[in-house]
């Protein structure tokens, strides 16, 4: 009778737990959905493509999206981080490649942009292009200022 007990029990901790990572999946995703669609608003506005430009533009820009979401999901220095939770718990060889591979990210993403600057150039004028680097860095500042808000008003902001 105890060991059925304990099997319910585990039963019932293993269920709640799966539950609430979905839970939290779901609204992370949904969290991504928004903002996302507010980028989009965001830099649709400050462009000012017209519809030409835009059914050009926006393929190449999800394109570039894409796969700059492919490179930070290939980044292995942030699953070593992740499983290990801190620098000081590596060891030398470790911390040195996540150091080596963090160059690496770096290089692949700025090969990335190289690439889809050119695509980006073909495919709307380069006041837009320039526009579009401008508009990726406020909207960024934006979101910012929006989570440390956010987080100031929880009360969970530390002063630095």
């Amino acid at each position: 009778m105890k060991k059925i007990n304990l099997l319910i029990f585990v039963f019932v901790i293993i269920s709640f737990q799966t539950f609430s990572q979905n839970r939290f999946g779901a609204k992370l995703h949904e969290k991504s959905e928004y903002i996302e669609s507010k980028k989009i608003a965001f830099i649709t506005k400050e462009l000012e493509l017209t519809s030409t430009e835009a059914q050009v533009f926006w393929p190449i820009y999800n394109e570039f999206e894409n796969k700059k979401q492919l490179i930070h999901q290939d980044n292995k220095c942030k699953k070593i981080c992740n499983s290990i939770g801190s620098i000081d718990a590596l060891t030398d060889k470790e911390a040195e490649q996540i150091a080596d591979n963090d160059i690496i990210v770096s290089q692949k993403m700025l090969e990335l942009r190289k690439e889809y600057h050119q695509k980006y150039k073909s495919a709307i004028p380069i006041k837009k292009v320039a526009k579009l680097y401008i508009a990726e860095k406020k909207f960024r500042q934006i979101l910012l200022k929006d989570y440390k808000i956010q987080n100031c008003n929880r009360g969970n902001l530390n002063n630095e």
